[in-house]
């Protein structure tokens, strides 16, 4: 008998390898990092900050190269990584920059 165990997917959707720039909006504090969305799904996102800041659970991640918004909720934490499920997304922003 092998000791190998298969592992279940529990995401209802399947996550992309990405790398693409965002910002992360803290939705109770205004504050808002630069962070790395390193996967990303229909439904849900991995993003890496640049530091541990505290943040709350409830934020916006923008897309910056797509000018997209999704509202967020932080579903984990482990270092300077947060798994986030997104709702309500996307929607188109307008660049504070012309």
């Amino acid at each position: 008998m092998s000791d190998v165990q298969i592992t279940r997917e529990r995401r209802a959707h399947p996550r992309y390898a990405v790398r693409k720039n965002g910002l992360f909006v803290d939705k109770i504090s205004g504050n808002s990092l630069y962070c790395e969305i390193v996967d990303m799904s229909a439904s849900g996102a991995r993003v890496k900050l640049a530091n541990s800041f505290v943040l709350s659970d409830r934020a916006e991640l923008v897309v910056l190269s797509e000018a997209v918004c999704y509202d967020a909720r932080v579903v984990w934490r482990e270092g300077n990584f947060l798994g986030l499920s997104l709702e309500n997304g996307p929607r188109q922003v307008t660049p504070a920059y012309k």
